[in-house]
């Protein structure tokens, strides 16, 4: 039987290395947070990759952003013209992360991410929930709906933050995934 030390060696024996971004994101969040524990890492990162890639996944939903990191994990694993909206009410964190997505963009990244800014709960009933907003009115990306007027439109659900509140998320969000969809909690 394998300890957990045992496994965790193992899985980061066939772990993909990280890519110089992701690694740059774990670097800056030691170097200017006081604490890197809110960040997902190498192995909870490399997951979510395969994660999202095994499930064909193209509509991502994040919620708790943090400085990027599993964001940046997934969009790897997205095709092009992919999405993920991630949810941050934390300014000095998404300013971080928006940082580096915009490198992600440079680098030939091609999903696009939107940080979705405000407390996660308002943000998702106002912008993931709503039909009434028209995503052709030219509004700023903070005001994109999710999804097209349709549920079951979200095909990967990260939930990584406001854990008291993991039960009203998961209720509200529920009918938005996809059958065949994901959500990791």
């Amino acid at each position: 039987m394998f300890s957990i030390s045992e496994a965790e060696l193992y899985a980061r024996h066939i772990t993909k290395p990280e890519t110089p971004l992701l690694r740059e994101v774990r670097e800056t969040t030691t170097r200017e947070l006081a604490y890197d524990t809110m960040l997902s890492g190498p192995l909870v990162g490399s997951l979510l990759r395969l994660l999202v890639g095994i499930s064909g996944a193209r509509n991502v939903l994040e919620v708790g952003t943090f400085t990027g990191y599993a964001t940046l994990q997934m969009a790897l694993a997205l095709p092009a013209g992919g999405i993920i909206r991630t949810c941050e009410s934390n300014e000095k964190y998404a300013g971080i992360a928006r940082r580096f997505f915009e490198r992600y963009r440079e680098e030939g990244g091609e999903t696009e991410i939107r940080i979705l800014p405000g407390l996660a709960m308002d943000t998702i009933r106002d912008q993931v929930l709503s039909s009434s907003r028209d995503p052709q009115s030219g509004a700023d990306d903070t005001s994109y709906p999710v999804r097209e007027q349709k549920p079951g439109a979200l095909d990967f659900i990260f939930l990584d933050a406001d854990k008291e509140h993991y039960p009203d998320y998961y209720e509200m969000l529920l009918p938005e995934l996809r059958p065949g969809g994901l959500m990791v909690i």
